[in-house]
Parts: structure tokens; C-alpha cells; sequence
């Protein structure tokens, strides 16, 4: 279990938790219910792979005890995309695992912090529209965007849609004169030619391919199409890997952590 030294490392760990659920542990060696909870504490770090759990000592990192107003022991705290959406005091596993539950896949389908994004469909800001940004905060229902300009705007997610994503393609896209295996950069969706519009890498190549000829990172947010059950179409996912003998992603498609297999032609970036 990491346990973190200083309050340097402490906003490092919130970084790189991206949006993963991170949990932390205030601790103290002379706290005795601290002492009961705390080996059920780090086993659960092997039971949920997907969620952060760390350890503060609040005497050897009083600065991170003081920066986060820890005031008894044990205290925990939940973390979401860098802020802090819960907490409590007590040696109380039940509610411990309740607060994970609830909140290991929160906002799963939300882009990550630092996403490059194109906005797009907006009307009373259509200013806007076409400009790239970077995701740099997610509010429960909005997006606030860093524009080139340096004005941060919040935008619904049907307004932004990632770019500059990188991928690798698949063997699919040889038919189309392109090298499978190279890595390229996506930038825009043609929903009416069901094409992705791509730059390969290093040649700087521009081309269109189909959906079936692009292999999306893990981590990628995107939305079901063209499944024969038309009530699975349209649903927000999380990649979460590519089986390349079976050709399926595997998805993150509900907050009840419910995983769908779908052919790349199935996905679209959003």
C-alpha cells in the first residue's frame, strides 16, 4: 500500500488517479481503531483494481493533514477527477465499501481531465463552434473547456467531441491503402459516410477510413452504433481493452459496472 510523504506527492497521487475513484487512508501508528481498519483497508485495494487506495500518516505528512483539515483518525476521503466528493471519520468497513460502491464507476462515460476537444452545435455562443480545447474540469454536467484564447467555457457533452486521439490500425484498413499496425491520429466522426476522419503517423497522412479499421485506446469515451438491438444503440461507454484473437472491445457500459463485447464497427469516438 503507498503511503504518501508529503504534500508534493499527495496532489501528484490526484493527478495521476485521472478519473479513477481515489480513496485515502488518515492515519496514525498510535490510533488504535485506525490499527483495526487498516489491513482491511489495503485489501480492498486488491479487490477493486479500478479504484486508488492510498495511506496518509498525519504525523509524518502533517502538511497534507493540514491542507486537507483532517481533524481525527481514522478519516477517509473520496476523490473524483481531483476533487473531493466525499468523506468521513471511523473505523466503519461497511460504510467504507458503500461510499466505493456507490462511487467506483461515478461518471465513467465523462472524458478525462485534459481531453483535447472540438466544440461544435452550439447557438448562443456559436463563436465557438469549431475551435479546439482542453477539458480542464468536469461539473456534474458540464464541461469547462480551456480555449486557445485562454477563456474557459462550460459546455454540455453534446457540444464537445474528443480529437487528436491516437490510435493504431487495425488489419481492416490495408483495403484501403493504409499500413495496419501504424499509429495515427483521429480527428473527427462523419456520421453520414460513417467514416473517421485520421492523420497517420509519421508520414502526416490524411485520410478517411470506417469504424472497423480503427483501434480506439483503452480509456477512449464512446458510443454504441449499428447493433442489432437498436435499444443498445446510442449508449455512452468507457473502453476498457481489445481481445485481438476474438477482434471485441470489451466496454464499461453502466454505473452498475455492467461490461458489453463489441465489434470496433460497433463504436464511435465521441
Amino acid at each position: 500500500m503507498r503511503q504518501l510523504g508529503d504534500l508534493a506527492e499527495f496532489k501528484q497521487a490526484l493527478s495521476e488517479a485521472g478519473d479513477l475513484l481515489l480513496c485515502v487512508d488518515f492515519t496514525a501508528a498510535w490510533c488504535g481503531p485506525c490499527q483495526m481498519i487498516g489491513p482491511r483497508f489495503t485489501a480492498m485495494a486488491s479487490e477493486f483494481d479500478d479504484v486508488r487506495f492510498l495511506k496518509v500518516d498525519v504525523d509524518e505528512a502533517q502538511d497534507v493533514a493540514a491542507h486537507c483539515g483532517i481533524r481525527s483518525m481514522p478519516t477517509f476521503h473520496f476523490y473524483h477527477q481531483g476533487q473531493l466528493i466525499e468523506q468521513f471519520s471511523g473505523a466503519d468497513e461497511g460504510r467504507l465499501r458503500s461510499i466505493v460502491a456507490a462511487n467506483r464507476y461515478r461518471h465513467f462515460d465523462a472524458l478525462p481531465l485534459g481531453t483535447r476537444v472540438l466544440v461544435g452545435g452550439l447557438q448562443s455562443a456559436a463563436q465557438h463552434n469549431g475551435k479546439e480545447g482542453v477539458v480542464v474540469a468536469f461539473d456534474e454536467a458540464r464541461y469547462q473547456t480551456r480555449l486557445p484564447s485562454g477563456e474557459t467555457v462550460a459546455l454540455k457533452p453534446a457540444n464537445v467531441r474528443q480529437t487528436a486521439v491516437p490510435v493504431t490500425l487495425l488489419p481492416a484498413a490495408s483495403a484501403f491503402g493504409a499500413q495496419p499496425g501504424g499509429a495515427a491520429s483521429l480527428l473527427a466522426y462523419d456520421e453520414g459516410a460513417n467514416e473517421y476522419a485520421l492523420v497517420e503517423e509519421p508520414t502526416h497522412t490524411s485520410r478517411t477510413l470506417p469504424l472497423e479499421c480503427v483501434l480506439l485506446p483503452a480509456g477512449t469515451r464512446a458510443t454504441t452504433a449499428h447493433l442489432t438491438d437498436g435499444s443498445r444503440n446510442g449508449v455512452r461507454v468507457k473502453v476498457l481493452s481489445f481481445d485481438a484473437h476474438a477482434g471485441r472491445y470489451t466496454v464499461l457500459a453502466g454505473k452498475d459496472g455492467s461490461q458489453w463485447k463489441l465489434k470496433p464497427g460497433n463504436l464511435v469516438c465521441v
